[in-house]
């Protein structure tokens, strides 16, 4: 199709002059914003820009910063996560205790009695000043009376009465039911899901943390695995181990047989030749798949 010359030159001076109007009127208004003064997110907008105010939230949402980040919303640790769970777990956090020792935390422990009974996690009590702090602030001295080393319970004992002992719920929860840690405070300190049923957990082998060889003087110590409980103890590469517990120890074998019986957690008495001197050390027994490999070669 054939435009006349002056038909093609009208429409290109209009189009100009319209794209001349609107850099003007942008020209302007941006000027006109930076002639106002500032106004935050709270305050209605002046000069009569059209904008759109923010959405009212109909729910509390947690901020995204950038030091925490969006994931950390999707954490079950999130504060917002765990308040969820505040009336699930009802009052049963004033039944908590906290196990500490010289003033530091080491486990948390459930009120089993009124009048002063306390069961925690025996293994995660090192040796010290022992006390319990309970939900009304109170820390009071605490002592070990008893311990089940093959379900890792010990049973403690403060002077207090009228405390509110847990009560205890005897259905086992399926798989996929959700789980509450209590603290001190009317949140969980961590949630959970069940993911596995009750099983049948087999008395593991306890070791010592050395490797051993046949020899003249007892069992030879070859190699000592760092963190064990024969590093703890002080035993050295070429030592000889010859006694345990009072029974004679003459070879690798005989020193196995001597601690077959025991558990992990348990102190030792060995009797050791190191060069020209003999002495006697306390070392403690651990769980070979519990305590000892790393997780590389639990894999």
């Amino acid at each position: 199709m054939n435009i006349p010359y002056s038909t093609l030159r009208n429409y290109l001076l209009i189009g100009l002059s319209m794209a001349l109007g609107a850099i003007s009127a942008n020209s302007l208004s941006q000027t006109s914003k930076n002639s106002q003064p500032a106004t935050t997110d709270d305050e209605p907008s002046q000069g009569g820009q059209f904008v759109q105010e923010p959405a009212q939230r109909s729910s509390l949402k947690p901020s995204f910063s950038r030091d925490r980040g969006i994931r950390y919303s999707n954490k079950r640790s999130n504060f917002l996560m765990l308040r969820t769970f505040k009336d699930a777990i009802g009052t049963s956090w004033r039944s908590a205790a906290q196990i500490r020792v010289d003033g530091r935390q080491v486990a948390l422990g459930a009120i089993v009695g009124s009048d002063g009974w306390v069961v925690t996690k025996a293994s995660q009590i090192p040796s010290g000043n022992l006390t319990c702090r309970l939900y009304d602030n109170r820390e009071l001295s605490a002592d070990i009376v008893a311990q089940v080393t093959n379900h890792d319970l010990a049973l403690l004992r403060i002077s207090a009465t009228n405390l509110p002992a847990v009560e205890w719920d005897t259905s086992i929860p399926g798989r996929g039911k959700w789980l509450a840690t209590v603290d001190l405070k009317t949140t969980p300190r961590s949630v959970g899901v069940v993911s596995a049923g009750v099983q049948r957990i087999g008395k593991s082998k306890p070791v010592l943390g050395v490797h051993l060889a046949d020899a003249s003087q007892g069992a030879e110590v070859k190699r000592v695995v760092p963190g064990t409980g024969a590093h703890e103890a002080g035993l050295n590469i070429g030592d000889y181990i010859y006694e345990v517990n009072g029974v004679p120890v003459n070879s690798l074998a005989g020193f196995r047989r001597a601690i077959d019986t025991a558990e992990g957690g348990e102190f030792v008495r060995l009797a050791v030749h190191r060069a020209e001197t003999d002495f006697a050390v306390s070392a403690r027994l651990m769980d070979l798949a519990d305590e000892l490999l790393d997780e590389t070669e639990m894999e």
